[in-house]
């Protein structure tokens, strides 16, 4: 899995869980629960720059490029699933399988470098 790859589904998972951790608005704000039942069903907004720009500064096209392969190569591989608005890749969610992988990759991260347990 490449370094595109991983950060995706990573960010992909981060925002995840910051929409659910989101308390559902008052009934009368109809167009805010609307909004936040989107991003529920669809998953967040996908923007290369947003995800992975520094603070404002857009990602240069190359990088952009490799984000943008990385979400279609997860998406053929059955970890997140892409909506489309129009032609225009709109929102990212993550599959069952994708969570496994993140997690998988988060156990990694806690496991000792050299191989041996802790004392």
């Amino acid at each position: 899995m490449t370094s595109e790859e991983k950060a995706v589904l990573v960010e992909c998972q981060r925002r995840e869980d910051e929409i659910a951790a989101q308390p559902n608005s008052p009934k009368h704000r109809t167009w805010d629960r609307r909004a936040l039942d989107e991003l529920r069903e669809y998953g967040p907004e996908f923007s290369s720059n947003l995800w992975f720009g520094n603070e404002g500064d857009p990602v240069p096209e190359r990088f952009r490029s490799r984000f943008l392969r990385a979400v279609w190569k997860l998406a053929a591989d059955g970890l997140l699933v892409p909506t489309r608005t129009g032609a225009r890749l709109s929102h990212l969610k993550l599959t069952e399988q994708g969570r496994q992988a993140v997690a998988a990759m988060d156990t990694a991260t806690d496991a000792p470098q050299d191989g041996r347990a802790d004392e």
